[in-house]
């Protein structure tokens, strides 16, 4: 009895640490997707506004580009 109690316990809260780590509030993030067409093949590319100024490349047609501002694209 005294062996399970050694190991459960510390297992317990090993195991209870982790998920408070895990599930814990990160924060407000920003999550709405906004959309663009590649300039190469025309297709619709998701980003969001984090990505924004950073590089990317179209999937369908392999086209680099940089993630345009918010506010600045057209649909």
């Amino acid at each position: 009895m005294t062996t399970i109690f050694m190991i459960g316990v510390p297992l317990l809260a090993v195991v209870s640490a982790g998920a408070f780590l895990l599930l814990r509030a990160r924060g407000p993030r920003d999550r709405s997707a906004h959309y663009f067409r590649c300039t190469g093949c025309g297709s619709k590319l998701r980003y969001y506004a984090r990505q924004v100024g950073h590089r990317g490349m179209c999937i369908r047609c392999k086209e680099h580009f940089m993630f345009p501002p918010v506010g600045a694209v057209r649909r």
